[in-house]
């Protein structure tokens, strides 16, 4: 019998809808019912005596249809967010919907996240991360599931605000308090692209430092040591090339960069392979390119071992 067939009999009226969450972009929770914690109960030790179905189902619906029903889903569970702003956040152009159904016949929705993505500063914005229940692994595994989709979209870092609740459950996750203990990301890059949240906590994943081999593409036989000249591009509609010197590097993937005409405190670090990252073509380098002799023939990305 399946899961909805046994919650429908003892809970006629919304069962599955009553399940709890960890909610990535709202601090306030409603309080759990004893009717909820029961669906729990009833939801999970189905969920894990049926297992061996294989692995769980991760893909991004396309339709409206499939889009209201993730809405409908993370509503239900973030009730304090008005739908209205629950719709917006997830149907607008540059969003994504990432869902995690059941692998069965019944293909059960049981976790959903929207973000999206920064491209050119290499980091995913998530807005809302929901499980149908707390507990049997299953946001460890939609979690796992979207590193490794950031991954393949060559992204470096998943910036998030967690609610009062969640946060030791993202920290379990590899997320760090950010800018604080995050390297590799600006805290002036994050906060002028996202929307900000209160009673929450900023936090990040470090892609790169949890799996330097599926990076390895950044790696060149070019290097970068501490004194380097390098430009590095800042603001977004109308960015402008700043030139900086590095003081620092930090593994194979980070270097520290510190702008002359800029103060002390706008040091920044820096991710190899960064798209705003570029270093300046020695004369040597540009002396078969004499035809073409502006500053951006003289630009090119930079790789470190």
């Amino acid at each position: 019998m399946s899961p909805g067939s046994i919650l429908s009999k003892l809970f006629p009226s919304k069962a599955l809808d009553a399940l709890s969450t960890a909610s990535a972009s709202t601090s306030v929770e409603s309080p759990r019912s004893k009717y909820a914690s029961s669906c729990v109960f009833i939801f999970s030790f189905y969920y894990r005596q049926n297992t061996s179905a294989g692995p769980d189902l991760f893909d991004y619906p396309s339709s409206r249809v499939d889009k209201e029903e993730i809405v409908r889903f993370l509503h239900a569970r973030l009730p304090c967010v008005p739908i209205k702003v629950i719709r917006a956040n997830s149907l607008e152009p540059d969003a994504q919907v990432f869902r995690m159904r059941t692998n069965d016949e019944h293909k059960h929705l049981i976790g959903a996240v929207v973000f999206k993505d920064h491209d050119q500063v290499e980091f995913r914005e998530v807005k809302y991360f929901c499980t149908a229940y707390q507990g049997g692994g299953i946001g460890t595994r939609l979690m796992n599931a979207l590193k490794e989709d950031s991954i393949e979209a060559k992204l470096f870092h998943i910036v998030l605000y967690a609610s009062n609740t969640a946060v030791q459950f993202f920290a379990k996750q590899d997320f760090l308090n950010f800018p604080d203990q995050i390297v590799g990301l600006s805290k002036s890059v994050v906060l002028a692209r996202i929307e900000q949240y209160q009673r929450s906590t900023l936090m990040a994943c470090d892609l790169i430092d949890l799996f330097p081999k599926k990076f390895s593409f950044l790696l060149s036989p070019d290097t970068v040591q501490a004194g380097d000249k390098v430009i590095v591009s800042h603001g977004m509609r109308h960015a402008r090339d700043e030139e900086g010197v590095v003081t620092e590097t930090k593994g194979k993937f980070k270097i520290k960069v510190r702008y002359p005409r800029w103060t002390s405190d706008s040091d920044e670090w820096i991710t190899i392979g960064a798209k705003r990252l570029k270093l300046p073509v020695s004369d040597d380098q540009n002396e078969d390119d004499e035809e073409d002799n502006t500053i951006m023939s003289r630009i090119k990305k930079i790789r470190i071992i």
